[in-house]
Order: structure tokens, then C-alpha cells, then sequence
């Protein structure tokens, strides 16, 4: 497979995650503004020099993995954070991801609120137990029609999960089932 080279204009590290479909690698930029005097400073790490910027839009990127004449699909969408996908496929002119991350209204106030804490909020009382400041992540399916640049989003699953995965016999092929960590959001938050 030729290498594909691509610039992500603005981003100041790379996407958490990648996807793939047989003719997409597909990258999930959300809004995001580096601080980074703290950690220069040695006061703050990394991801607490990170905040969400509720006020601007999640920008997805299709570049086309084959050599090809097809040109880089740019779409704006309203602001999100995915963190891990679970499957991605092409059908005619729509493409669909399966995706968990920050992206329902509550989870995208919540980092908000605690953007003065960086991306991950505090640790303090993780250690305890306390998941409270730890944004809800559900799973959402997005679907692309690229041909009229729309881009729908769809929760499929409000709970806290993450690492979604679909068995890899349906790698970039539409599937019934995918997997992935559950919690309790009656225990979040309890010591």
C-alpha cells in the first residue's frame, strides 16, 4: 500500500484514534486548545495544559488510502470528543462509524465545567474511587454522506463505556454486535 502523506491543519497532536473503511483513513479532530506554558513551567502535565472548546465545532477527516484522484473529504460538525471507534464501512456514498466518546450534551458540558482541570479533569479522586468528574462516554454511530457532505450522529448506548470493538472478521464491514467496557452509572462518583 503506498504511503499517504496528510497534515492535520491546526491540531496540536495527533487524534486519539483512527478508523478505517477500504477507502478511508478517517480521523475524528475535535475542538481542543493547548495551554502549554504550565507544563513548560513544570507546574501542570500534559493533558492538564488540554481544555475542550465547547464553543467550536469536531472536524472529520477522510483521506483516501489508495492512489487515486479522489480528493481529502473535510467535514465540520458540532463539537465532540470521540475516543475510541469501534468499526467503520462504506456503503455507496455513505460511510458509518461506530465510535464511544465525550459526545452527548451532558458529557460535552461537563468538560466545560471542568476545563480549568485540563481534558481529563482531576485525578484526586480517582484513586479513591470517586468517577464523578469523569465526563459520561456513551456510544454513538455517525454516518457520513459524503457525496452531500451531512454528517448525522446517533446514540446507540447511554452508559459509561468505552473501548468499543466489533469481531475482526467485520473489520470495515457493517456488524450486529460490537463490545466493549461497561460501568455502573449508579456507583459513579460512590467511595
Amino acid at each position: 500500500m503506498p504511503v499517504v502523506e496528510y497534515s492535520l491543519p491546526g491540531a496540536f497532536f495527533n487524534p486519539h484514534d483512527i478508523i478505517l473503511t477500504d477507502d478511508h483513513y478517517i480521523f475524528f479532530q475535535p475542538p481542543l486548545q493547548l495551554d502549554s506554558v504550565p507544563f513548560a513551567l513544570g507546574v501542570k502535565g500534559p493533558a492538564q495544559c488540554v481544555t475542550y472548546d465547547s464553543e467550536q465545532n469536531m472536524i472529520i477527516h477522510m483521506i483516501p488510502r489508495h492512489q487515486s484522484d479522489e480528493e481529502t473529504v473535510v467535514l465540520e460538525t458540532d463539537g465532540a470528543f470521540p475516543i475510541h471507534h469501534a468499526l467503520a464501512y462504506r456503503e455507496g456514498t455513505s460511510t458509518t462509524i461506530v465510535t464511544s466518546g465525550w459526545i452527548s450534551d451532558k458529557a460535552r458540558m461537563q468538560l466545560k465545567e471542568t476545563a480549568h482541570k485540563g481534558i481529563l479533569g482531576s485525578w484526586e479522586g480517582l484513586a479513591e474511587g470517586d468517577f464523578s468528574e469523569v465526563p459520561e462516554s456513551s456510544i454513538f454511530r455517525y454516518t457520513i454522506d459524503t457525496e452531500n457532505r451531512i454528517v448525522k450522529k446517533e446514540m446507540l448506548h447511554k452508559a459509561q463505556v468505552d473501548h468499543p470493538h466489533c469481531h475482526p472478521k467485520y473489520s470495515q464491514r457493517s456488524a450486529r454486535y460490537i463490545y466493549f467496557c461497561a460501568s455502573n452509572p449508579i456507583l459513579q462518583g460512590m467511595k
